[in-house]
């Protein structure tokens, strides 16, 4: 069954990522190309903005999804910034380069490392039981801004409602991005047949509704005011 839904989940992301290419195409005549490619990918990156750190104080921690370094150096700037936060790693690669990753003055007990996780899922799954999150703390999430809708969406079907520190991470080269977008479309669709997250393309709204309507969460939903997009 769940190999039947993977291969429909795969044509369908094909099917939507030959329209793009389709549009792109025809609409090349006018505008470049490059620029759709761009647009279509920046609506996905930018659906969750970088939430306000206005009290830092009131996070507990942060989680950070393995694939990029970039995640990792993100991360752990943050908890060089605010050194009252445990830092747990999910779907990270040895444990040794991904420390090295976050970089040093973190001491070694604040962080916590998954290295099993080898899908999104599996990254909420674990996460969950590194972070242990209590009711009424807030936990950051750490990981592509491209990757943060399906991310946010899956960790709230958990009953884990972290709130988004988003990467912007994709290379300036347009089959990259595309490819990376192809990727995302096709795995949104299959996390959404099989009922890993509750909507196709998840919204700060989306999320914050589940988290009003879901009796007995962990967390408190995502807050409502959020900083701009930062380099």
């Amino acid at each position: 069954m769940t190999k039947n839904v993977r291969k429909i989940s795969i044509l369908i992301g094909f099917v939507a990522a030959s329209v793009i290419v389709a549009f792109v195409v025809v609409s090349s005549v006018s505008k470049s190309s490059a620029s759709y490619v761009m647009t279509i990918s920046n609506l996905l990156e930018s659906r969750f903005p970088r939430v306000l750190l206005d009290r830092p104080r009131a996070f507990k921690g942060l989680v950070v999804l393995g694939g990029g370094p970039e995640r990792l150096r993100e991360a752990g700037q943050l908890a060089r910034r605010f050194r009252h936060m445990h830092i747990v790693i999910s779907g990270a690669g040895p444990a040794h380069r991904a420390i090295r990753q976050l970089g040093g003055g973190i001491p070694r007990h604040r962080i916590s490392i998954d290295t099993r996780s080898r899908s999104t899922y599996q990254n909420a799954v674990n996460a969950i039981r590194l972070a242990a999150p209590r009711d009424g703390e807030r936990w950051l999430l750490v990981t592509s801004a491209i990757h943060m809708p399906r991310s946010v969406a899956t960790f709230a079907a958990q009953g884990f409602h972290v709130e988004a520190w988003p990467v912007h991470d994709l290379p300036a080269s347009r089959l990259m991005r595309f490819r990376a977008l192809r990727r995302e479309i096709t795995a949104l669709v299959y996390y959404r047949l099989l009922g890993r997250i509750d909507t196709m393309l998840p919204s700060p709204v989306s999320i914050n509704r589940k988290a009003r309507t879901r009796l007995g969460a962990p967390n408190p939903p995502l807050q409502e005011k959020h900083a701009g997009r930062s380099t």
